[in-house]
Protein backbone atom coordinates (compact mmCIF):
# COMPACT_ATOMS: atom_id res chain seq x y z
CA UNK A 1 0.00 0.00 0.00
CA UNK A 2 1.12 3.50 -0.44
CA UNK A 3 2.36 5.46 2.41
CA UNK A 4 -0.21 8.07 2.28
CA UNK A 5 -3.15 7.95 5.04
CA UNK A 6 -6.71 6.60 3.35
CA UNK A 7 -9.89 8.47 3.60
CA UNK A 8 -11.52 5.89 5.48
CA UNK A 9 -10.86 5.64 9.31
CA UNK A 10 -10.18 1.85 10.25
CA UNK A 11 -11.22 2.52 13.88
CA UNK A 12 -14.66 3.41 12.60
CA UNK A 13 -15.02 0.12 10.35
CA UNK A 14 -13.80 -1.55 13.55
CA UNK A 15 -16.57 -0.11 15.01
CA UNK A 16 -19.53 -0.20 12.76
CA UNK A 17 -18.67 -4.46 12.93
CA UNK A 18 -18.23 -4.42 16.82
CA UNK A 19 -21.69 -2.93 16.44
CA UNK A 20 -23.01 -5.57 14.08
CA UNK A 21 -21.81 -7.96 16.05
CA UNK A 22 -23.51 -6.88 18.81
CA UNK A 23 -26.65 -6.26 17.10
CA UNK A 24 -26.28 -9.93 15.69
CA UNK A 25 -27.74 -11.51 19.32
CA UNK A 26 -31.17 -10.12 19.67
CA UNK A 27 -32.04 -10.03 15.83
CA UNK A 28 -31.15 -13.96 15.91
CA UNK A 29 -32.68 -14.99 19.48
CA UNK A 30 -35.92 -12.79 18.64
CA UNK A 31 -36.33 -14.20 15.07
CA UNK A 32 -35.35 -17.96 16.62
CA UNK A 33 -38.05 -17.70 19.43
CA UNK A 34 -40.62 -15.88 17.51
CA UNK A 35 -40.56 -18.29 14.43
CA UNK A 36 -39.57 -15.21 12.45
CA UNK A 37 -37.68 -17.04 9.72
CA UNK A 38 -36.67 -13.55 7.72
CA UNK A 39 -34.84 -11.62 11.09
CA UNK A 40 -33.18 -14.70 11.60
CA UNK A 41 -31.83 -14.83 8.25
CA UNK A 42 -30.77 -11.10 8.68
CA UNK A 43 -29.03 -11.59 12.15
CA UNK A 44 -26.53 -14.50 9.66
CA UNK A 45 -26.02 -12.32 7.65
CA UNK A 46 -24.95 -9.41 9.83
CA UNK A 47 -22.81 -11.86 11.67
CA UNK A 48 -20.71 -12.99 8.20
CA UNK A 49 -20.51 -9.28 6.65
CA UNK A 50 -19.23 -7.54 10.56
CA UNK A 51 -16.82 -10.47 11.04
CA UNK A 52 -15.90 -10.42 7.65
CA UNK A 53 -15.49 -6.51 7.67
CA UNK A 54 -13.65 -7.01 11.37
CA UNK A 55 -10.97 -9.33 9.63
CA UNK A 56 -10.76 -7.25 6.45
CA UNK A 57 -9.86 -3.98 8.56
CA UNK A 58 -7.54 -6.20 10.19
CA UNK A 59 -5.38 -7.44 7.14
CA UNK A 60 -6.10 -4.12 4.85
CA UNK A 61 -5.10 -1.28 7.51
CA UNK A 62 -2.66 -3.33 9.27
CA UNK A 63 0.30 -0.93 8.22
CA UNK A 64 -1.44 1.91 8.94
CA UNK A 65 -2.14 1.18 12.98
Amino acid sequence: MSEETPDIDPMRLDLGAFVGLLAVLPLVSIGTVSDIAPLWWIGLGLLCVSSVMALATKFIFDEIR
